[in-house]
């Protein structure tokens, strides 16, 4: 086995209650709570680098998001102000009343939100690969970003994108992880076959699923997200085929992010913590800092 690439039982697993459902999270290190917050259709799994790398100075909590792997998967709750209680409730819990948050993906857009609508809860922010909410809102009726999004529209369909992707759950991991990879060769056979074991815990695809619909049915009436106080950095794969670099461009962010500076890594597409872990954990070590 690569020793690079642990696996997943060789980690702190954890188990609590929050927000009414029960949670279940991986913890590594000491030090001020940094919360990792994962995308679609990954699991805490797509930050195994960032939890080895970042928890020499860090209590480094990577939680399996609502609707995902061992955290509970209720049919309703997944829109984003409840989603944004799910991650202040967890932290309350496990006692923090104030955090360093970066997330990726959906965990992206849900970092921004956790945020703004908790704007006294966030030290400072990191956000992968993903714009606001309200700048996604605005490209994704453009048709360049549709034609990328297309799978956001196949989501709103009932149970069939559920059926579909079951009956080939590991073809499907390793066609969407490599389908929007730059450096396809960091997911091996063996990193391909931990992210599907996740995936395939049941309802874990209608939980992430979940997420895409509760957005659609938000559109016409957005969720109120307050301005972004705490400092914020975007760290962006220029290479991802799914969200176009624009959408990070800091002329955006002004009025929504008080504090907001981009990064640009030429050598990673949609899935930059995992293709890129040691560039993403020297960022976010220089970003964070030593948790002061």
């Amino acid at each position: 086995m690569n020793p690079s690439v642990p696996p997943p039982e060789s980690y702190p697993h954890h188990m609590t209650s929050a927000n009414g459902i029960r949670f279940h999270y991986v913890r590594k290190g000491d030090g001020p709570a940094l919360f990792l917050l994962h995308g679609f259709p990954e699991s805490w799994y797509s930050w195994r680098n960032q939890l080895d790398g970042l928890c020499g100075g860090f209590t480094v909590i990577a939680p399996d998001l609502r609707g995902y792997g061992l955290t509970d998967k209720p049919r309703g709750g997944y829109d984003i102000p409840n989603l944004a209680k799910d991650v202040r409730e967890l932290a309350r819990v496990l006692g923090h009343e104030r955090i360093f948050l970066a997330g990726h993906d959906w965990g992206g857009a849900l970092a921004w939100a956790v945020a703004g609508l908790y704007p006294e809860f966030v030290r400072k922010l990191a956000v992968l690969n993903c714009p606001h909410p309200l700048v996604m809102r605005k490209f994704l009726i453009r048709p360049r970003q549709m034609r990328k999004s297309w799978y956001m529209f196949f989501f709103q369909l009932p149970g069939l994108p559920e059926r579909l992707i079951e009956r080939d759950i590991r073809g499907w991991t390793a066609r969407t992880f490599k389908g929007y990879a730059h450096r396809r060769e960091v997911f091996t056979p063996e990193v391909l076959g931990h992210l599907a074991n996740e995936l395939s815990r049941p309802g874990t695809i209608r939980g992430g699923v979940n997420w895409y619909r509760a957005a659609f049915r938000s559109i016409a009436n957005p969720p109120r997200i307050g301005p972004v106080r705490a400092p914020s950095l975007m760290l962006w794969g220029t290479r991802d085929p799914a969200l176009g670099k624009e959408m990070a461009d800091p002329h955006l962010y002004k009025g929504l992010a008080d504090d907001y500076r981009v990064e640009w890594n030429e050598n990673s597409g949609h899935w930059l913590q995992q293709e890129e872990p040691a560039w993403v954990n020297d960022r976010l070590q220089a970003w964070f800092g030593s948790g002061n």
